[in-house]
């Protein structure tokens, strides 16, 4: 069944779980890294699947935690192709680069949104390695997002192609 339901504070919501957990289906599939938007595929690995010889692997940046937050290629400097999701509340398109104990790894917010909720910690998902005890704001790998006032704002015609510098 793909509709789950989660509670949040006094109400239940229901959302998709391919939509948000999978939203470009498994990260082992092709159809993973075609549906995958390309400001976000060049940010990501993919190379951890296909022939053993050709293989990725991982290792972490300085901070070790639970979340796979400091997580990245050896070889391409990616993310982990896996840690992308879709959030439940806004519905954007995020690489999980965060740690926080509120977030739910079954129930996906992105950082901006997981201030909303009403818990300091899921109370009815513990993650796999235990809860988060650390908060760690995002590296900042997400692609930059502009608001409707800056797209407004932007003049192609303000640049000189042909000046030198």
């Amino acid at each position: 069944m793909d509709i789950r339901e989660h509670p949040v504070g006094d109400i239940v919501i229901a959302y998709s779980w391919k939509d948000h957990v999978l939203p470009f289906g498994p990260s082992g599939s092709p159809y993973h890294y075609m549906g995958i938007p390309l400001t976000f595929r060049s940010k990501l690995c993919f190379g951890v699947f296909g022939p053993v010889e050709g293989r990725h692997s991982y290792e972490f940046l300085n901070i070790r935690s639970a979340s796979n937050r400091g997580k990245f290629c050896r070889i391409c400097g990616g993310y982990p192709s896996y840690t992308i999701r879709k959030c439940v509340n806004c519905s954007n398109i995020f690489i999980k680069d965060f740690s926080s104990s509120k977030y739910c790894d079954l129930f996906p917010y992105c950082w901006t949104c997981l201030p909303k909720l009403p818990w300091s910690s899921c109370p009815y998902h513990v993650s796999p390695s235990g809860r988060y005890l650390v908060e760690l704001q995002p590296l900042g790998i997400n692609p930059r997002t502009f608001t409707q006032e800056e797209l407004d704002s932007f003049d192609p015609f303000s640049f000189d192609l042909f000046a030198e510098s």
